[in-house]
Parts: structure tokens; C-alpha cells; sequence
């Protein structure tokens, strides 16, 4: 049951590159000119699957720049490439010669052009500029980028390479797990993220360097309500999501990777009290933000402001029920405990009471996902109700 609820996902989209290189020789005009020498390479591309992007996503929008590979000065950016989605290959002209071979998949028109010295290290490839929609800053683009160094190409010679692509941004989100009831359920409530840094360079460095980066001019923030428990007092608010802009460390596939930013960010919350009065807090987030990975901040807000943080992986799914991990947007039933419903640890005690707090959920504009009903220990449910909700109800958990 839960491979059929849940997807495992992956961190990295993996491709497998090969490179054929043949001679074509031009007529030139001129005894005095040199013969321009220009060679065709096929490059194929095929990608391992990547559980938030679907592989046309990733190969529509590849793109590929050549960088000499001693001074790492951009040479030219590949514009022949073919494209067959239904088999998820890629193949492309080329030069021979040594190459730094950057390769990139975001959205059309996200990056920025290569300019003054043309070095790799200096080059900006993607600046986040955020805006503001239904009170919320717009998220980085899903930015995807390596570098194939030293890529030896030989005129009429085949040449084999593997290739991972890695995200060069970071997930950060932030769970209100619980809040005094002084606040308002709907109200002006806000929270910013700041200190973001702005800027990617081709070399996947944060712009100027990852100790001291370049940051937004504003925070990004997003609005949000809280909810009120069934059982309790307590008051929670959903997932916020935010994705920015990170440093592509040489190790950042490893566990724990050591080439990394030293740059962090802040949070301010801003909470309307049911007196009408604001609740205003700001704090730095003691640990840093990593490419290709997610930042969780959970915030309780019942005696001062605390946080607990932790990085986890990018599509990370919480199933270990013995820690009391969350999904987001789920709801936990189990009998014989009172609860909030938002942990196994911190369970509804009923399904009806998990329908009705779907139902609040989803009168605020919230999403619910389903409702998960605990197994085990003889538990037996004799419930009778009516299904007042169009949640779906798993059990066996």
C-alpha cells in the first residue's frame, strides 16, 4: 500500500553521454585563409527517472556550453540539438578539442547570457528575480547543472562518457507545527525568508563566492492562516515552500558534502493576535542551506519562538512511523490517543475526527491528501458516520 500512496524519489537525474566525432572539410575562398576545420559529434543523453521532473522536462530544456578546458573561457554554446522525447535521447553537433562541457536544463529564457571575460568563474548563469503572486514570492527556477570536465573529443573517434545531473538550487520549507491561541485563525500572517542568496555562475558557485553571496534586495515571504485543531487548543499552518538559488559544491552528491556555502539566511514571522495587535520575531537560521537538498525549519510558537532544522533529501517522504516524522498535507488516525492528527506521535483519535478536520482544512483552502488510519496492537475502529468529506482514507498503516 504505501509504494502505491507514495513514489521513492530521487535526488540527481542521471545520463549517459556518447559523443561520435567525424570530419567535414569546407572550400574556402581564399589560398591565403587557413581551412576552417569543423567536426559533427552526436551526443546522447539518457536520463534515469527523477520523481519531480518528468524526463521531457529535462531534455527539452537542455542546453550545452563548451568552455576551453585549461583557461576555462567559454568557446561556444551547441544550438544543433535534436530532441526525441519518446526515447529520452538527446544529440547534438560538436567541435573536437578539450572541453569543460557545461550542461543545464531549466525553463526557457531563465538564463543569462555569457559575457565581458567569458570564464566560467565569473560568468553569472542564472539570477533569481522574484515576484509577488496571491501574496507569495514566485520559487527559483528548478535550475539542473554539471560540469563534464576535460571532455576529450577526437576528430572520427567515438568517445564515452557518464554524467550526473544535480540540481544548483535548495528546497527550504518551514512547518508551523503548533501556536498559543492568541492568534488568529485567518489574519495578517507572514513569513519572510531572508539574506537569500540571488545568483548562480556557470561554474555553479553562488555569485561572487559562496562565503559572501549576493542576496536579494527584498525577502521573499508568503501569507498564510492557521488552522485549528478539533482536539486541543493548538493551531498549526501548512508546508512553506520556498526554492532559491545554491552553491554546486565539487562533492555536493556526497552525504556530507564539505564544499559548501557558509552564507545563512534569517526568518521573520509577523502574526496578527485575536487583540489585533502583531506578533513580530526575526531569527538566523543556524544551519546553511545545500544544493540539491531541502531545509526543513520547524517553528513552535507556544512559549517564545523555537526552531528545530534539519537537511533531508530533496523529494524526502517521512515513512519511518517510529519517529514521529510528518507528511505534509496528511492526516494520522490512530485509536486511543488524542491528538492533533499531524504525526503518528501527535495523532486523531478517530476517522471522524480526522473528516472533520479535513473538512476545516479544506474550507480554509488548504489541501489534504488523504487520511492514514494506524494498524497494529488489536485495534479495531466501530465507527459510524457519514462520509461528509471526498478525502481518501488508507488504511493498514
Amino acid at each position: 500500500m504505501k509504494n502505491y500512496i507514495f513514489q521513492k524519489a530521487m535526488s540527481v537525474a542521471k545520463c549517459t553521454a556518447i559523443l561520435v566525432t567525424s570530419l567535414i572539410l569546407l572550400s574556402s575562398c581564399s589560398d591565403d585563409e587557413p581551412l576552417p576545420e569543423t567536426t559533427d559529434a552526436t551526443l546522447s543523453l539518457s536520463f534515469g527517472r527523477e520523481a519531480s521532473v518528468t524526463h521531457a522536462d529535462i531534455i527539452s530544456n537542455i542546453r550545452l556550453f563548451s568552455f576551453n578546458n585549461e583557461t576555462k573561457v567559454f568557446d561556444n554554446e551547441i544550438l544543433d540539438i535534436k530532441r526525441d522525447l519518446a526515447t529520452n535521447k538527446l544529440m547534438a553537433g560538436a567541435k573536437a578539442g578539450d572541453w569543460d562541457m557545461v550542461i543545464t536544463s531549466a525553463p526557457a529564457n531563465t538564463l543569462e547570457r555569457i559575457g565581458g571575460d567569458k570564464k566560467m568563474s565569473s560568468n553569472k548563469l542564472y539570477i533569481y528575480k522574484p515576484t509577488v503572486v496571491n501574496h507569495t514570492s514566485t520559487n527559483a527556477v528548478e535550475l539542473f547543472r554539471v560540469n563534464k570536465a576535460d571532455l576529450h573529443i577526437i576528430e572520427n573517434e567515438t568517445v564515452y562518457s557518464d554524467v550526473t545531473l544535480g540540481r544548483n538550487v535548495a528546497k527550504v520549507e518551514f512547518i508551523i507545527t503548533d501556536a498559543t491561541p492568541t492568534f488568529k485563525l485567518i489574519g495578517d500572517h507572514r513569513l519572510s525568508l531572508t539574506n537569500v542568496p540571488s545568483t548562480v555562475k556557470f561554474d555553479g558557485s553562488l555569485s561572487p563566492n559562496k562565503s559572501n553571496p549576493t542576496t536579494l534586495d527584498s525577502p521573499i515571504y508568503s501569507r498564510f492562516s492557521f488552522v485549528k485543531s478539533d482536539v486541543g487548543d493548538l493551531k498549526s499552518a501548512d508546508t512553506i515552500v520556498f526554492i532559491i538559488p545554491a552553491h554546486q559544491g565539487t562533492d555536493y552528491l556526497s552525504e556530507n558534502p564539505t564544499d559548501i556555502t557558509t552564507h545563512k539566511m534569517g526568518v521573520n514571522l509577523i502574526l496578527e493576535r485575536e487583540n489585533g495587535t502583531k506578533y513580530n520575531n526575526s531569527a538566523i537560521i543556524p544551519i546553511v542551506a545545500l544544493c540539491n537538498k531541502t531545509l526543513r525549519v520547524n517553528i513552535s510558537l507556544t512559549d517564545g519562538v523555537e526552531f528545530t532544522t534539519e537537511i533531508l533529501p530533496w523529494n524526502h517522504v517521512d515513512v519511518d512511523t517510529s519517529t514521529g516524522e510528518k507528511y505534509s498535507n496528511w492526516l494520522y488516525v490512530k485509536s486511543g490517543v488524542s491528538g492533533y492528527g499531524q504525526s503518528w506521535s501527535d495523532p486523531l483519535p478517530t476517522i471522524k475526527d480526522a473528516m472533520n478536520r479535513a473538512n476545516a482544512l479544506k474550507a480554509a483552502g488548504k489541501t489534504v491528501h488523504g487520511i492514514l488510519v494506524a494498524k497494529g496492537g488489536g485495534t479495531v475502529y466501530t465507527e459510524s458516520f457519514d462520509l461528509t468529506t471526498d478525502c481518501r482514507i488508507f488504511g493498514g498503516w
